[in-house]
């Protein structure tokens, strides 16, 4: 088995890195493509969802913006709260249905290190603070 580090960025800046084993004899461009097919395929599982039309519409939030006056501030608020409910619904479904990135890695071979590794696995932090302008090397 070998070690792959996968770095995460978003509008080209780092944002994290997960750690995966993959299989020993696993080539580096089958590693890059595998990662890439599991990325679109998280995307387009995203994407699919997302325009399936099962969002909830979001009633306004400015009471100053309702055009309907026969609703009481109270039944505003409460059709916001009932949006929130359907909200909170429709992104765990959303999660049901694309997964993760990890789950379309997983099924192209990679094991989360932290699985691999069993209960035993420990993970700490190191939380520099702000010291902007102090090159720090780790």
């Amino acid at each position: 088995m070998r070690l792959v580090a996968i770095e995460h960025e978003r509008c080209d800046e780092y944002d994290k890195t997960e750690y995966f084993v993959i299989p020993e004899g696993m080539p580096l461009e089958e590693v890059d493509d595998a990662v890439a097919m599991a990325q679109s395929k998280y995307i387009d599982a995203l994407t699919k969802f997302k325009t399936s039309g099962n969002l909830p519409q979001c009633p306004p939030t400015n009471i100053g913006q309702v055009n309907d006056d026969s609703k009481t501030i109270g039944e505003l608020k409460a059709d916001l709260r009932a949006y929130g409910i359907k909200q909170t619904n429709h992104v765990r479904l959303e999660q049901e249905v694309a997964g993760t990135f990890e789950k379309h890695l997983g099924l192209l071979g990679f094991v989360k290190l932290s699985d691999y590794v069993g209960t035993d696995f420990v993970k700490t932090g190191v939380n520099w603070g702000h010291r902007h302008g102090q090159n720090l090397n780790y």
